[in-house]
């Protein structure tokens, strides 16, 4: 939800050549994302003005209020309440002892925040993933629930951070790259996929994306739903021509307490 908001914003932004020079797409569409459908249209409207951002001064827009009116009024129509009730706006549970750990850390890694997530996910949110696990039947778009999980993970514990911030669907000249986590100004290229089999899917994928963006090191995050009982074990890294993938495999179909 966040991640389709802050593409939409900064799409909408470029088209009428208006420079975001402080990610104050990123900004609104978490504010959006998380409490426009929970007050008053007006409530919100305050909200969005007490956004501290060069944006208006940088584009030499004269009329805040007008802007952001007439801004909302295009976000409603795009997202309205009826669309987004359902998505993801917040992390199960908070992410309050992942940031915690992050903070503590004296250099933020991309190893180390996916581990933050893969903890986090593993502890609270694997039942999102599922209609029915012990059918063993998905929810009809889990790779997009997983997308939305990262989305809300980054935000919560990336902000604040000056080195650190997450972008859903670079465009690249190949098509369009999960996300792109940024780090001391450093991109890291990574890919969400499911694990349904031994097969680990998305490796081409990612190193096409890599190749394009220039990147001798790219991330792979597989939501592992395959039988426990039956697994084969996934390396942490494969050599690709393009580079090195670091994998990242999060258990999101563990073996019932009632099992063990």
């Amino acid at each position: 939800m966040i991640f389709a908001l802050q593409h939409f914003l900064e799409d909408h932004f470029q088209k009428r050549g208006l420079a975001d020079n402080d990610q104050y797409a990123v900004r609104l569409a978490n504010l959006y994302g998380k409490r426009r459908w929970t007050g008053s249209r007006s409530s919100f409207e305050k909200s969005m003005h007490r956004i501290a951002t060069v944006f208006f001064r940088s584009n030499e827009i004269g009329d805040r209020v007008d802007f952001e009116v007439k801004l909302l009024d295009t976000l409603e129509g795009k997202f309205p309440k009826k669309n987004s009730v359902n998505l993801a706006v917040s992390f199960p549970g908070g992410v309050t002892s992942e940031k915690t750990k992050l903070r503590q850390r004296e250099r933020l890694t991309v190893r180390s925040v996916l581990d933050q997530f893969k903890h986090a996910v593993e502890s609270r949110a694997v039942d999102g993933f599922w209609k029915s696990r012990r059918k063993g039947k998905l929810i009809s778009q889990p790779e997009k629930n997983g997308q939305d999980l990262l989305a809300v993970f980054l935000q919560g514990v990336l902000h604040g951070r000056r080195s650190g911030f997450a972008v859903k669907e670079v465009q690249s000249g190949v098509g369009w790259i999960d996300v792109l986590l940024v780090l001391a100004s450093t991109p890291h290229v990574l890919e969400l996929k499911m694990l349904h089999d031994s097969d680990i899917p998305g490796v081409n994928q990612l190193g096409t994306y890599m190749q394009q963006e220039k990147r001798e090191e790219g991330w792979l995050v597989c939501f592992d739903t395959r039988d426990p009982s039956n697994r084969a074990k996934i390396g942490e890294k494969i050599a690709i021509k393009q580079g090195t993938v670091r994998v990242v495999v999060i258990d999101v179909n563990p073996i019932p307490p009632s099992r063990r």
